[in-house]
């Protein structure tokens, strides 16, 4: 389900926020600091922050260090981030056109335009990938603005084009794969890389489980579905009415049906007047580019189904696209497909004028990351990004959660807009992990939507009896309430230019 209409995520709170980040800070330190006292091959240089933290409980797979001759042969697919050539000067940039009192003031550079005016430079990413495939791993997928690149090798080159070890580990019941060491690259192209993902399979996206409000927002939308169109066959059967008009009324009608569900007054959703058009009549999304970042793909035919069920013109399919990043997710629809549907038929229902574009990519074996697929619709400067996807933070490295908001600072700096996804769990990870937030929407260069708990109440009703945010009440009272996070902590938080914890918590206030 597509968070831009329902999904609730948040940048999460905790009183203590200050001493969570330093004592986070302080034990990645110190992690970093004993993986790069062990020994690093001369004329290299260790890229920090790249170990999970998991491994001092985990144990090894000793069923799988039996078969290391079948392991060493499995392929593994690499996305490598680089640091931009100025960082300074985008920094000062993406100050600059987010400040109302700049002369910059939205004046946002393309893409590429960033790219050449900030890095990564050209000579940085050949280096790179000339180390890369030099070490016999192949290029799998580039990027045009060179802030990423994907590779895919044996374990066997992947170990020895970064002088790592990657062993198997089980957590509880979790088996995963993870280098034991901080990867290192040959001194000279070292500066010019940020992250490297793929290392550790830890980590996989999962789509948050919407709760009672999204169950009222699906059922809803079927109803309003019905009855708009329904209606407007019986009452108009030349469909002299225009499409504009008809989705204003089935917007409202979700909206009064949402309000009103549970209610002993529900039923007169469907037969009230509606209200003077909203002074945003017309704006259905016309002339905006929607991305979709998804781990699975869809049947096209699905798509021409819902269209003619909301009786949208049948050239609308000519509007969605798919992108493959890493080859996609397949040719055939998995068990996630509802999900992807479910997206698409948001954005149909909610801004018909808009371009879909679905991104999609696998997660397993040939594995497309979050900063490939980000970095993707970045590249094709579409206007606005929707993730549904998270893992949690306990899950991963400094390295991958940096690198991502690293890629999601460049679609900032063009205007585009990113939503993210992190489940209504509160501050409780899908993982169940407490005080703990997903990832990527703990970014602070993207709106995170979530992090609510909706307590339906008992009955077929779904009555709405109570919500609690950040895992407390809901109140006018937002101040004091804002983050968990263990990695971007408040210093970097407050400087995001869509950082939705800067209008709530007075630590990141100017």
């Amino acid at each position: 389900m597509n968070k831009l209409a329902f999904r609730p995520t948040t940048l999460l709170a905790v009183i203590t926020v200050a001493a969570l980040c330093a004592a986070f800070a302080t034990n990645a330190s110190a992690r970093a600091d004993a993986v790069a006292a062990e020994s690093v091959p001369s004329g290299r240089v260790a890229l920090t922050g790249h170990v999970l933290a998991a491994l001092a409980t985990a144990t090894l797979d000793s069923s799988k260090a039996k078969a290391k001759a079948i392991t060493d042969d499995e392929p593994l697919t690499l996305t490598v981030v680089l640091n931009r050539s100025d960082p300074d000067g985008f920094a000062a940039y993406l100050a600059d056109v987010y400040d109302p009192a700049s002369r910059t003031f939205r004046q946002f550079l393309t893409p590429m335009q960033v790219a050449d005016r900030f890095g990564p430079s050209q000579a940085a990413y050949d280096g790179v990938l000339r180390h890369l495939t030099d070490a016999k791993l192949q290029l799998v997928e580039a990027s045009v603005n060179r802030m990423t690149l994907s590779v895919r090798g044996t374990r066997t080159d992947v170990e020895r084009a970064l002088a790592v070890t990657i062993n198997d580990y089980q957590h509880e019941s979790r088996k995963f794969f993870a280098n034991v060491t901080d990867p290192s690259l040959p001194s000279a192209i070292a500066t010019n890389v940020q992250a490297i993902t793929g290392l550790s399979n830890l980590a996989v996206p999962v789509r948050p489980q919407p709760q009672t409000q999204a169950f009222r927002r699906a059922l809803c939308t079927v109803i309003a579905t019905l009855n708009v169109y329904r209606d407007r066959d019986l009452v108009d059967p030349l469909g002299t009415a225009s499409i504009e008009l008809q989705h204003q009324a089935f917007l409202h009608k979700v909206s009064e049906c949402i309000r009103k569900l549970g209610n002993a007054s529900a039923t007169q959703t469907y037969d009230s007047a509606d209200p003077p058009p909203p002074a945003w009549q017309g704006a259905d999304g016309t002339g905006q580019k929607v991305g979709l970042l998804q781990f699975d793909t869809f049947n096209l035919n699905d798509v021409r189904d819902y269209i003619a069920l909301i009786q949208l013109p049948t050239a609308k399919i000519g509007d969605i696209t798919q992108v493959h990043v890493n080859g996609g997710a397949g040719a055939i629809p998995g068990a996630n497909q509802d999900e992807v549907l479910l997206d698409i038929a948001v954005v149909l229902s909610f801004a018909p004028g808009a371009k879909i574009a679905v991104y999609d990519g696998p997660f397993s074996g040939a594995n497309a990351s979050f900063q490939a697929l980000f970095n993707a619709m970045v590249g094709d400067h579409v206007n606005i990004i929707s993730n549904s996807w998270t893992y949690c933070e306990d899950q991963t490295t400094l390295a991958d959660v940096t690198s991502i908001d690293s890629i999601l600072q460049g679609a900032a700096a063009s205007g585009i807009s990113v939503f993210n996804a992190s489940g209504d769990s509160g501050s409780t990870c899908l993982n169940r992990a407490t005080n703990t937030i997903g990832v990527p929407a703990s970014s602070p260069s993207a709106t995170a939507v979530g992090g609510y708990i909706i307590d339906g109440g008992p009955g077929i009703h779904l009555r709405w009896r109570n919500l609690v945010e950040w895992n407390q009440r809901f109140s006018a009272d937002w101040t004091g309430r804002i983050r968990n996070q263990q990695v971007l902590c408040a210093p970097c938080l407050s400087s995001g230019p869509n950082d939705v914890a800067h209008a709530f918590d007075p630590g990141c206030r100017d």
